[in-house]
């Protein structure tokens, strides 16, 4: 196959408008770089678009994984290491990268009472780093993913991808209005825990229910009245030093990670086998 060298090829400038929200909406694609969440595209291989290929900084793993998407049937394009670091958001780009196609859930699809899943549902987060490093937090405690709510950052930016470390392949996404999710919380009944700096409950003192859904407001605003309302519970972190909140991502994992203590408290232990 020919070798791509000129950053006036069609392909190449498409790929590079990735790095905008409009063309990744207008499209349904992301650019992915960095061999582990490019491993974890691998691993749904039928979402694969193309895989960008530069030779010469191929190690044995990389090579390994391009005979990986050939046997797929991806499409492969070689391209200078120039050509691929005009395409990375690295000092040092690594020799592979590529273009996959988005995955989002419909909200309506979405039964919790069936799986017995947790679903974290962010209003109005901007920082994409923080979607991904709660994308991250979701996948280590097995909850099922993110519910995107109003004008929340973009879970496939390239810094939201970088920080998930691949978990925004493996976590369900979804995108919805408040109101939405208000009436979707109605119909399925399920329990929704916020945050409030005002409230009286300490989150270690919550019982926390499966399945449910965690309701983390904005960064700076936090959850509205009308946010609050709609929560089963509302929980507070006890802050002892001079600083006056978290972040969004940090107190999100104390939470989860406080729900997922109490499930593996709760769950029997497994039994002893005995020998033959």
């Amino acid at each position: 196959m020919p070798l791509i060298s000129s950053t006036n090829n069609e392909t190449i400038k498409l790929v590079r408008s990735l790095q905008h929200r409009k063309t990744r909406d207008a499209t349904g694609l992301l650019y992915v770089e960095g061999l582990r969440p490019f491993v974890e595209s691998l691993d749904l291989a039928n979402d694969l678009e193309m895989v960008l290929v530069s030779p010469s900084l191929l190690n044995e793993d990389m090579q390994r994984i391009v005979h990986r998407c050939q046997g797929h049937g991806v499409r492969i394009l070689e391209v200078t290491e120039a050509i691929l670091g005009t395409l990375s958001g690295r000092d040092n780009p690594e020799g592979l990268a590529a273009v996959v196609r988005q995955r989002w859930k419909s909200l309506d699809a979405i039964e919790p009472s069936r799986d017995d899943s947790s679903w974290i549902a962010l209003q109005s987060i901007r920082e994409p780093r923080n979607i991904g490093a709660i994308l991250r937090v979701s996948d280590a405690v097995g909850a099922a993913g993110l519910i995107l709510l109003d004008d929340s950052a973009d879970p496939y930016s390239p810094f939201a991808v970088r920080s998930s470390t691949g978990a925004v392949f493996s976590q369900g996404l979804v995108r919805a209005s408040f109101a939405e999710f208000k009436d979707w919380l109605d119909l399925h009944n399920v329990p929704c825990i916020g945050t409030s700096v005002k409230a009286e409950t300490d989150y270690i003192d919550l019982a926390y229910p499966r399945p449910m859904v965690l309701l983390m407001g904005s960064e700076r605003a936090g959850l509205s009245q009308e946010q609050e309302s709609i929560c089963d519970a509302l929980v507070r972190i006890p802050m002892a030093g001079r600083v006056e909140s978290l972040n969004i991502a940090v107190a999100t994992g104390i939470l989860l990670y406080e729900a997922l203590n109490q499930a593996r408290t709760q769950s029997p232990p497994p039994e002893a086998k005995s020998d033959p």
